[in-house]
């Protein structure tokens, strides 16, 4: 029985060539095996479990880059600036958000389970926990390409210089003010918003849900 190859496009294990291949410039283009009983090799099984999570993430940063924009950052189309297009950055999370939940209600009537709650990072959550089925059906291949060239795309609009520092505003738990460290996902620390009153008052990305409701209590108390 002949051993089924990747589906996922541009598959291709470095330094390996297939028949045909001259090699001049070629860094590999031998299509890998699939994992047993799988669609997908192992590397592209794997990426296909962390991207749902990393698109889920890429959507909380994403939002404190739309912060940024609302305080006044220059914004700018150039490659590199400091804060892309706000349209640009409203499109990609609703689409981050739109291809989560395609992927979960899928998986959810075709394996006749219950959907996550109605949250970006459960939902990526739920698409990862099942990546292995995904990689076994007619959609593997599909999945793995939708998701990886997402996080890429979204990747370039959250971090399009690096880390960054936006000033958020008054912090909702004392007179301090708020700055969001939005920093890349590969980085060892994780981005947070950061109060210069206090150390203890900090949030990281899934949690600014948690600090709008304060900001927003602490807006009415105040009215």
């Amino acid at each position: 029985m002949t051993p089924l190859l990747c589906v996922a496009p541009g598959c291709a294990i470095p330094g390996r060539h297939g028949d045909g291949c001259d090699q001049d410039g070629c860094r590999g283009c031998l299509t890998a095996r699939a994992a047993d009983g799988l669609r997908l090799c192992p590397v592209h099984l794997r990426r296909l479990g962390e991207n749902p999570v990393k698109a889920a993430e890429l959507h909380g940063e994403l939002e404190l880059v739309l912060k940024a924009a609302g305080q006044g950052e220059r914004t700018s189309s150039k490659p590199g600036s400091g804060t892309p297009p706000r349209d640009e950055v409203v499109a990609i999370r609703a689409e981050i958000r739109h291809v989560l939940v395609s992927w979960a209600k899928l998986i959810g009537e075709e394996r006749g389970i219950g959907l996550p709650t109605d949250e970006v990072s459960a939902i990526g959550a739920y698409v990862a926990r099942h990546a292995e089925w995904l990689a076994a059906t007619e959609y593997a291949g599909e999945a793995a390409d939708e998701l990886a060239s997402l996080v890429s795309r979204a990747w370039g609009l959250a971090y399009p210089s690096g880390t960054r520092r936006v000033e958020v505003g008054p912090c909702p738990r004392c007179d301090g003010t708020l700055t969001a460290i939005v920093r890349p996902i590969d980085s060892t620390k994780p981005t947070e918003v950061l109060c210069d009153g206090d150390e203890q008052h900090r949030w990281d990305s899934t949690q600014l849900r948690t600090l709008d409701r304060l900001v927003m209590a602490r807006k009415r108390a105040a009215a």
